[in-house]
């Protein structure tokens, strides 16, 4: 079951690269390295197109699993929101995409999202607040655990196009507390399954 995923970005000028260019600049290891993998497998396929002034960009992502897809969204690490994060203030560029569509999966499916931290770290109450408070996931939360070091969301849909109308998305609460995040050794997987 491919799952695809359309997203539209923006820049203020041409001469302001997009962040999601093919190219590796900017990108972190983790996610190289799974990039080159998953491109390699045909797990992945990713294309660009660009508008006629130059100033939006479409990226469509062809995931061939559902598997693939958690992949890809854990691999957009922490690490990479404050790469992100970096881009957008130097470049004047908005935070992430402006538009995301998801479609191929017809049938209820799970989101876990799942923040982790090697030792008790305050912050985890403050990541749990923004898990269940997030939106119009709220309708969406099935699951919610938080222990001293684990900050823990399940999210259920119905099919794309619910999840595209009620998406759980912490990009903008990850990319304002990156920083402290990576300090405190924090690790967010995504994991997405059938229901």
């Amino acid at each position: 079951m491919p799952i695809t995923e359309i997203k539209s970005y923006s820049r203020p000028t041409t001469d302001v690269a997009f962040f999601a260019e093919p190219s590796t600049a900017g990108k972190t290891a983790e996610f190289i390295a799974y990039k080159e993998a998953a491109t390699t497998s045909g797990d992945w396929v990713q294309t660009y197109t660009i508008s006629e002034d130059g100033l939006q960009q479409i990226v469509t992502n062809i995931f061939q699993t559902i598997d693939a897809l958690s992949a890809f969204e854990s691999a957009a690490s922490i690490q990479m929101a404050a790469v992100v994060r970096a881009y957008t203030v130097s470049t004047g560029a908005p935070d992430g995409p402006l538009s995301t569509v998801q479609s191929g999966i017809d049938a209820p499916f799970a989101q876990t999202v799942t923040y982790s931290f090697p030792a008790e770290s305050n912050l985890v109450p403050e990541v749990a607040n923004i898990m269940v408070a997030t939106g119009s996931a709220q309708n969406r939360l099935t699951l919610h655990n938080a222990t001293a070091t684990l900050a823990t969301a399940t999210y259920v849909y119905t099919d794309s196009a619910d999840y595209n109308m009620h998406k759980f998305s912490d990009s903008s609460f990850i990319q304002r507390f990156s920083s402290e995040l990576i300090a405190a050794g924090c690790v967010r997987t995504i994991a997405y399954a059938m229901v």
